[in-house]
């Protein structure tokens, strides 16, 4: 399932900047070595900037043409940063801010020239810009379709379900082992609870009384029905050793009793 994409910022696309080409080729071989077989992946990137940077549709080509002479696939990304196109101005603003304060010296460095070109483009806008790769790199149609094909490709593997693969909605608690407790965890946060309602509201009575443990049952129950018993005894726990190191706490849930009297 491992992929490694070789870009435009790792050291090959580095050393592709420049005008030997036989480092680039020796970095990239270095890398055939040391991963498994067919898990490098070279990408292609255009953003339209002069010829000669990085980022250029020169540079591009180059990578295109390395994946070709090694027998690598080679992907079309955009290198991706902002995801509409008006919030490349942002982005530009917090790069040079980021990189002037890293200068020891501002007039001896390079300026940074951002292109605004690193947003989420259209299928059929990056289809047209790898039709201006595939020109200048006096490919035809047939290439242009083939790269497009193992983009989708790899988009496909890296695709992920929601619910199989990520557990969205299926929440996650602690054991109940982990902090000690070695019976059930709603029986312990039950008895935890009723001790809680004898602290907190001394000789209640009557009818609040009733309602009070009415309203206790309820919330132990949805509790329950989620699974999450565990989950509040271990809030309970890390709350009681903040408090034991003499820092000020103030843990805060739904209100309700169930939470409150943990």
């Amino acid at each position: 399932m491992l992929t490694v994409l070789i870009g435009p910022d790792s050291d090959v696309g580095r050393a592709m900047g420049g005008r030997r080409y036989l480092r680039p080729r020796t970095l990239f071989k270095r890398w055939l070595e040391a991963m498994p077989p067919g898990t490098v992946v070279a990408e292609v990137v255009s953003q339209l900037s002069p010829p000669g940077e990085p980022l250029s549709t020169a540079h591009a080509v180059r990578m295109l043409k390395l994946a070709a002479e090694h027998v690598v696939p080679a992907v079309l990304s955009n290198a991706v940063r902002y995801v509409a196109e008006d919030g490349a101005a942002t982005a530009d603003v917090l790069d040079s801010a980021r990189t002037l304060k890293s200068l020891p010296e501002l007039s001896a460095a390079p300026l940074l020239q951002p292109n605004g070109q690193a947003w989420l483009k259209s299928a059929a806008q990056m289809h047209q810009l790898g039709k201006e790769i595939m020109h200048a790199a006096g490919y035809g149609a047939a290439d242009l379709k083939n790269l497009m094909a193992q983009t989708e490709a790899l988009a496909d593997r890296c695709r992920m379900d929601p619910v199989t693969d990520m557990g969205w909605k299926q929440p996650v608690v602690p054991e109940a082992s982990v902090i000690g407790i070695a019976g059930d965890a709603l029986a312990e946060l039950t008895q935890r609870c009723e001790a809680g309602i004898s602290r907190r509201f001394p000789g209640i009575t009557g009818k609040p009384a009733e309602e009070l443990r009415s309203r206790l049952e309820h919330e132990l129950r949805i509790i329950d029905s989620l699974g999450f018993a565990a989950y509040f005894l271990t809030v309970a726990e890390v709350s009681r050793m903040i408090q034991a190191m003499g820092v000020r706490a103030a843990a805060r849930g739904s209100g309700h009793p169930a939470w409150s009297t943990t």
